[in-house]
């Protein structure tokens, strides 16, 4: 948040300029220019004895002209990786800085496209100091418009019954007579993992939302194809069909992308088969601590319950969509992988009106920093009901994207509580 409207050019090093193409280096210097000119121009508009409409205007197009500067830095980057004038570890170190840079001002573009009247209100009752009220207006906006209400915020005790929920959905708890845990004695009940298909304590398990909590819940009824409406979200969230107990190790990767667990083609009538798919090969040859296998001996595994209970195949449809989004962006290992391991596309077995269409689009974007063809993702998405402006489902993706990257870094802000 602190970025938060802070206009300044992107202080290009010599290093990073030399790893770009001419090609690139020349849109870099158009972009840099256009930028200066952009900020002495709303320099000029702050010191007007009245406030103009013209200043929000320039700030707009100011905070337009540096992401598109960072867009273009990021793909600069991406391409040198590729030629191989950089490694994986420093495009990765280089671009996740550019890309958070970039984050921040889609927040501010969005604000202004969203609340550009509200904030033009507010600036007028904040003079004289135009720039110094720009800022604080547009940062209470922005926080105002995307804070969760203080009835949404994650409870332990409604968590704590929603994990009760997923004991019983998939028969999870081992009976008492049962005593070892990790190969060792133990007091107490010990929860089972369909991934490593395995028994452990409570403290080894988690139960772990698909979708996560802080996503928002007018957000995610919007991208699962329902109105927008807050009941219709927080249905969604504390969903049972939104949960998986696994492993806690896995759910770091989990919630980071690394794996997605998609179906396998089922017979009618019997419970929904699925399957453990390793995206990020580059943990392959690491060892899951748990049971000392490998990463890549997972991969493929089908997944065992003890029950009949599976979760809800559009909540892991949203799982795979975005972790193929961020493979994508970042050209994580595995990804290639995968699309020849499944020529045909076959990669997501179950068709089905899992997500909105339009935010598929503006998810890509925001996350993938590319538009999806029609075709990548055609199993799974419906036109949902209500109507929201571009410009809103802009917000929402870039939302999302935000909150991916926070996780991604701080798995505080995404682990759920001991199964």
């Amino acid at each position: 948040m602190s970025d938060l409207t802070k206009q300044t050019s992107p202080a290009i090093s010599e290093r990073t300029s030399s790893l770009l193409s001419p090609t690139c280096k020349e849109r870099v210097k158009e972009l840099s220019e256009s930028s200066d000119r952009l900020k002495r121009k709303a320099s000029t508009l702050s010191q007007r004895s009245l406030l103009s409409t013209d200043f929000v205007d320039a700030q707009l197009e100011l905070a337009q002209t540096n992401c598109d500067l960072y867009s273009t830095l990021f793909q600069g980057l991406k391409e040198a990786w590729e030629a191989g004038v950089i490694t994986g570890d420093e495009f990765k170190d280089q671009g996740r800085s550019i890309w958070k840079r970039r984050l921040c001002l889609n927040k501010e573009r969005t604000t202004l496209h969203q609340h550009r009247e509200a904030v033009i209100k507010q600036m007028v009752a904040d003079y004289p100091t135009m720039a110094a009220a720009y800022r604080a207006t547009v940062m209470a906006n922005f926080a105002t418009h995307s804070a969760p209400p203080s009835w949404e915020r994650r409870n332990k005790n409604h968590h704590d019954k929603w994990k009760q929920g997923l004991r019983e959905l998939y028969n999870a708890v081992l009976p008492s007579n049962s005593t070892f845990s990790l190969g060792k004695p133990v007091s107490g009940e010990l929860i089972w993992c369909p991934i490593t298909k395995k028994y452990a304590g409570p403290l080894y398990r988690c139960a772990a939302h698909i979708i996560p909590h802080f996503m928002g819940y007018e957000n995610v009824a919007w991208m699962l194809g329902d109105g927008g409406d807050m009941a219709a979200g927080f249905s969604h969230i504390w969903n049972l069909k939104n949960g998986l107990i696994m492993s806690k190790e896995l759910e770091r990767k989990f919630h980071a992308g690394d794996f997605v667990i998609v179906p396998i083609p089922t017979e009618n009538g019997a419970p929904q088969r699925l399957r453990f798919l390793l995206l990020n090969t580059a943990y392959g040859h690491h060892q899951y601590l748990e049971t000392r296998e490998h990463y890549s001996e997972l991969d493929g595994m089908e997944l065992e319950f003890k029950g009949n209970g599976r979760p809800g195949l559009r909540y892991l449809y949203w799982h795979y969509v975005t972790s193929i989004l961020r493979a994508v962006r970042w050209e994580t290992a595995g990804w290639d992988d995968l699309k020849r391991r499944f020529p045909d596309g076959s990669i997501w077995a179950t068709p089905g009106p899992y997500l909105r269409r339009s935010m598929v689009r503006q998810l890509g974007i925001a996350i993938g920093d590319y538009e999806p063809k029609e075709e990548e993702f055609k199993e799974g998405v419906c036109d949902g009901e209500g109507q929201k402006s571009s410009i809103d489902e802009k917000a929402i993706a870039a939302a999302v994207a935000e909150r991916l990257e926070i996780a991604s870094e701080d798995d505080s802000d995404c682990s759920d509580y001991d199964a």
